[in-house]
């Protein structure tokens, strides 16, 4: 028998004053993971954005069945968190100045270390990167973030400077700042993006990681197709 995990409901939507996913019902049931494939400026992106309530539907309504069968119009804090490009970029300007220059010296406390980093937007709720934390007792967190670690395969990052990371590697770590609110749901909005060839199949891996892992339910928006499935 299926549960139901969201319902959305004659949805509609508007990008730029015009009406996108026109009366679009959707009935997604547990134990099924999701991806959301069109052109960039299809809306992929402010569906995603409806989903963890930071956009309003002009029409209909999305029930989020966490809690109870019967569903509710709202999650609680942490249920649902998301992972973007912009996030990435805003989080790594803030410690290059410039995204481009994340291989040039920066002074020694200029950037925390990946490890550091991931338990510090846990407890001291950065909001930079797009996820929400979560206030939960400090040791709770260590132990999610080894195990986060552990799914995406970034142990070796842990002791790396936060601007010295490849694209792949930071958004892998971005990825695991997201697993240690041990979200219902992990939006992950074009999560390619920008990432060169070994980064793609390095972050896809991660990402079959996670479903496979079967404690969190995965939505991917994606502008190609085969970026997810080619091996």
């Amino acid at each position: 028998m299926t549960r139901p995990f969201i319902t959305l409901e004659n949805i509609t939507l508007s990008l730029d004053g015009e009406a996108v996913f026109e009366n679009t019902s959707w009935a997604w049931d547990y134990g099924q993971n999701w991806a959301i494939i069109g052109p960039n400026g299809s809306g992929k992106s402010l569906l995603a954005e409806v989903l963890c309530h930071r956009m309003h539907l002009l029409k209909g309504r999305i029930l989020y069945h966490f809690h109870n069968d019967g569903g509710e119009p709202f999650f609680e804090k942490g249920d649902v968190v998301m992972v973007s490009p912009a996030g990435h970029q805003e989080v790594m300007h803030r410690y290059t100045g410039y995204h481009q220059a994340r291989w040039e010296s920066l002074e020694e406390g200029d950037s925390p270390l990946a490890g550091d980093f991931i338990l510090r937007h846990g407890m001291e709720h950065l909001s930079s990167i797009d996820v929400t934390p979560l206030k939960m007792p400090e040791d709770i967190y260590p132990g999610r973030r080894d195990r986060a670690v552990k799914t995406l395969g970034i142990a070796h990052l842990m002791e790396r400077r936060l601007h010295m990371l490849s694209n792949g590697e930071a958004r892998k770590v971005f990825i695991a700042c997201a697993l240690i609110q041990s979200p219902r749901l992990l939006i992950l909005d074009d999560p390619f993006e920008g990432l060169d060839t070994v980064s793609v199949n390095a972050v896809r891996n991660a990402i079959t990681e996670i479903i496979a892992a079967g404690k969190t339910h995965v939505l991917l928006t994606l502008s190609n197709q085969g970026v997810y499935r080619k091996g």
